[in-house]
């Protein structure tokens, strides 16, 4: 595994760093600073056999599954964002079955979503439940787990 720690997370810098690595990096762990905002398309350009992708104190895009789908050369294992809700977005069935789908069988999406100890928590999360309507997640073998971790809900898909 690769780990870059509040480094700069250009095109060059990541290819300068797969370079060094031979080309071998299938597991990529970025801790950010809390101001960066994740490049899929640098991080897939970069390093385009990347299977495992945990990102800390980044803040995705608002279109980060749509640039998850349209930059990745290989089938995901695991992806970890964290973010408001705001960043995260209102997911719906429609968008995130096919994204699951073209996952590994095993894959396991990590969303950590900021929001704090107070009513506007169980409100995202409700509509979060809602906007995703009746899907069966377990039709692709995936799971959903949501807990409360401090001032954080942790959804595992």
């Amino acid at each position: 595994m690769v780990t870059l720690v509040k480094c700069d997370l250009s095109y060059l810098y990541l290819e300068a760093v797969n370079t060094y690595t031979y080309g071998s990096v299938k597991k990529l762990s970025i801790i950010g600073t809390n101001k960066e905002v994740i490049s899929f398309k640098n991080i897939f350009d970069a390093f385009p056999r990347v299977e495992w992708i945990i990102t800390t104190n980044m803040i995705p895009p608002k279109t980060w599954i749509a640039d998850v789908c349209q930059y990745q050369t290989h089938r995901l294992s695991a992806l970890s964002i964290e973010g408001t809700p705001e960043q995260i977005g209102m997911l719906t069935a429609d968008e995130i079955m096919p994204f699951l789908k073209a996952q590994h069988p095993d894959f396991c999406l990590t969303l950590q979503i900021k929001v704090k100890k107070d009513k506007a928590k169980h409100e995202y999360v409700r509509k979060l439940r809602s906007s995703l309507g009746n899907v069966n997640l377990w039709q692709v073998d995936e799971k959903v787990i949501i807990t409360l971790v401090e001032d954080w809900y942790i959804l595992n898909f």
